[in-house]
């Protein structure tokens, strides 16, 4: 009974020796995969916040100047026909509808890019807690603690890409810019009768 008692605790040394060395050569690598996955994931993010912003931007910019060039056109020249006002009107909700539907997908693939970026932090927490765990306990660790101090570092859960809903991106903007279109050229008919 001595000797088998013997036995396991010379194996648990054992293995909390080779823990104890070989845990840096894996762990070492994977925080540093993990820190600049993370830190890519969070400037393409950045990345697409900032180019639906400047989507949002760029259509009042734009919408603001064909307003200038419409004043200045009718202050100048005969009075407006209602086929110039109807495509006035028709190009700028064009351009509002085209910019914030483009917006709008850029916000929410930032928003996944981010969702990947915390899930790897937290992957990073989990294995430096960990890896903080075995350096303070190395000698007292046995297989099944291993298995529980680790066990969070492979967070489960789909991607978020694998979540995105097709009708958060709104499909029926080109529906509504061709309803406004009908709208406006019957209306121009009626004036132009």
């Amino acid at each position: 009974m001595a000797a088998l008692r013997e036995k396991e605790e010379k194996y648990n040394e054992e293995v909390a020796k080779n823990i104890n060395e070989k845990s840096g050569s894996y762990i070492t690598p994977t925080l540093k995969s993990l820190e600049k996955k993370e830190r890519n994931l969070k400037n393409i993010s950045y990345l697409c916040y900032f180019f639906g912003l400047i989507s949002i931007i760029a259509a009042a910019v734009l919408v603001l100047r064909f307003a200038e060039e419409a004043v200045n056109h009718f202050s100048f020249t005969a009075p407006p026909n209602g086929s110039y006002i109807g495509l006035i009107i028709i190009r700028n909700v064009s351009i509002v509808i085209i910019s914030i539907t483009a917006s709008k997908y850029c916000f929410i693939i930032g928003k996944s890019f981010m969702n990947e970026s915390l899930k790897n932090s937290n992957r990073h927490h989990a294995i430096s807690f960990g890896s903080f765990y075995l350096q303070v306990y190395n000698k007292q660790i046995e297989q099944n603690d291993l298995k529980e101090i680790f066990k969070d570092w492979n967070i489960e859960g789909s991607s978020a890409f694998a979540n995105s809903n097709p009708d958060e991106f709104d499909p029926k903007a080109v529906e509504n810019v061709l309803k406004i279109i009908k709208m406006v050229n019957g209306n121009m008919m009626k004036v132009n009768k």
